[in-house]
């Protein structure tokens, strides 16, 4: 969030800032006790989630409406593509990543020298580099055994996102 509000500071001058996000209440307990637009006083600007309340469905069925393709992240089996990978992905969702992908998630670790996993985010087990992550999410529930019905990874797209952030 940090570089959000550097950037922002970087351009306001004397205007008032709007930011707009696409969350929705469904995603989580704590999006669902959000408001539909607020004071943020962290960025110094006026939030707006304008489909905060809309259904997974809703948003499908706009984006279809408007003749824009869906991520296809999603064809290819992913429930979260806002991040790509999200550090909240299902376990079997991270077995679907595919070579390139842990190999780019290895070069960025090394790089900001820091683990794209926080400490904890798997109780009970010590997952602390994107390696015992790839490791991990090929192994049966416990993380001790591998399962032999872990998906194949498939090259899939990566980050869609316009400012290639995620890359």
């Amino acid at each position: 969030m940090a570089p959000i509000r550097a950037w922002i500071e970087s351009i306001r001058g004397d205007s008032e800032v709007y930011l707009y996000t696409g969350i929705r209440a469904g995603e989580s307990r704590r999006r669902a006790g959000m408001l539909e637009r607020e004071f943020s006083e962290y960025y110094d600007a006026w939030v707006y989630r304008p489909i905060l309340r809309w259904s997974e469905q809703d948003v499908f069925d706009f984006l279809k409406s408007v003749s824009i393709p869906p991520n296809p992240l999603y064809e290819a089996g992913f429930t979260r593509v806002g991040c790509f990978p999200c550090i909240h992905a299902r376990k079997s969702e991270l077995a679907r990543l595919s070579d390139s992908a842990w190999e780019k998630l290895k070069a960025w670790e090394s790089r900001v020298g820091s683990t794209w996993f926080p400490p904890g985010l798997v109780p009970g087990q010590h997952i602390t580099t994107i390696s015992a992550a790839r490791a991990w999410c090929k192994t049966k529930r416990g993380g001790r055994e591998l399962d032999p019905a872990a998906p194949d990874a498939k090259d899939v797209p990566s980050c869609l996102s316009t400012w290639g952030v995620c890359e």
